[in-house]
């Protein structure tokens, strides 16, 4: 089923469809970046201040990057893929992309990692990339060694999980 076209999706997929991302690279190393925003106060209108961060951050990481696959995996998350040819590259643009769309009420929070497994082990990555964006502030031992808050790296305590 083909999807009209929808500004409020952002994927870079004809059927808003992850597992379809996720297959594009299966056959070689695929960089990822999940990216959330929050907002750091109570703002009645935060869902829309957040949307529209989110298709900032959409456009200008597009732009930059021709040829990344990108999905919308909520309203304040985004996915980006690229085969892992230079991704010094990747990580870098955009990193600068989320120092350059900063503001006082919202944080973008990013982690970066490589994906070279099955599509089932891809999908667990992610999963654990989400779960550590949303424990932040809850956990004490955490799974990745850093993380990026709108831009700028911030080192964790990590623990090993098997």
């Amino acid at each position: 089923m083909s999807l009209e076209p929808n500004p409020e999706l952002l994927t870079t997929e004809i059927e808003c469809d992850l597992l379809t991302m996720l297959r594009s690279y299966e056959d070689k190393e695929s960089d990822v970046c999940l990216i959330r925003v929050i907002c750091k106060g109570s703002s009645p209108d935060r869902n829309e201040q957040i949307g529209r961060l989110i298709h900032e951050i959409w456009d200008a990481v597009t732009a930059c990057l021709p040829g990344i696959l990108g999905h919308r995996l909520s309203w304040s998350s985004l996915l980006f893929m690229h085969s892992s040819e230079d991704n010094k590259s990747f990580n870098e643009s955009i990193l600068n992309v989320l120092r350059q769309v900063n503001t006082q009420e919202l944080e973008s929070q990013a982690l970066f990692s490589i994906l070279d497994q099955s599509i089932a082990e891809r999908e667990t990555e992610i999963d654990r990339m989400g779960m550590q964006l949303a424990k932040l502030d809850y956990w004490e031992k955490h799974i990745y060694s850093s993380y990026y808050c709108n831009g700028g790296e911030v080192t964790l305590v990590t623990e090993s999980y098997s």
